[in-house]
C-alpha cells in the first residue's frame, strides 16, 4: 500500500501533472510557483458531482465530469488540524473540475484556485477563509483520469 498521505496524490502517483509554464494545465499545489508540488486531495470523484449545495469538502477536492453546486457548498473550509493536514491552502488549486463548472451561488465557493475545463457559471471565491482570492484556470486539468481510476480500483481493499 502506498505511504500515509501519498493514497490521493495524483501527481506522485503519475496521474497528473504539476503546473509549469509549459504545462499550464498542471496541478498547482504550493503557495509558490517555485516550490514543490502536492497532489494531495481530500476526494477525487470519477464521473460528476451534484450538490443541492448543503455540505462541503473541508479540504481539496477533483472531479473528473461535471461540478454542479447551488447554496452554499464551499471548497477547502476546513483547518489543516481538523482535516489531518489535506488542507487546501490559498494559492493551489483546490477545486480541479475536468468538465463543466456550474456553481450558482452568489456567496461561497472555493478557498484557492479553480482549475477548470469549461463553464457555465464561477462561484466567487470565499473570501471568508482568505482576503486574498484565488484564480480562475480555464485550461483542461492534465490528469489521466483513467489511470487514476484504474489505480484507486486497485487497492480498494487495501483502504
Amino acid at each position: 500500500m502506498p505511504g500515509a498521505g501519498s493514497i490521493f496524490d495524483l501527481i506522485a502517483q503519475g496521474h497528473a501533472s504539476g503546473y509549469s509554464p509549459g504545462t499550464p494545465g498542471g496541478i498547482i499545489g504550493s503557495n509558490t510557483l517555485a516550490g514543490p508540488h502536492n497532489g494531495n486531495f481530500n476526494a477525487v470523484i470519477f464521473g460528476d458531482f451534484t450538490s443541492d449545495g448543503t455540505g462541503d469538502s473541508e479540504g481539496r477536492l477533483a472531479v473528473q465530469g461535471n461540478f454542479t453546486a447551488s447554496g452554499n457548498y464551499t471548497i477547502g473550509g476546513g483547518a489543516p488540524t481538523s482535516t489531518g493536514g489535506l488542507h487546501a491552502p490559498q494559492g493551489w488549486d483546490n477545486l480541479v473540475v475536468g468538465g463543466d463548472v456550474n456553481h450558482s451561488s452568489a456567496f461561497v465557493g472555493p478557498r484557492g484556485n479553480l482549475l477548470y475545463n469549461t463553464a457555465t457559471d464561477l462561484p466567487p471565491f470565499s473570501g471568508g477563509f482568505s482576503i486574498i482570492p484565488g484564480m480562475y484556470r480555464n485550461y483542461a486539468p492534465a490528469v489521466n483520469w483513467a489511470a487514476a481510476q484504474t489505480y484507486f480500483q486497485s487497492i480498494r481493499s487495501e483502504l
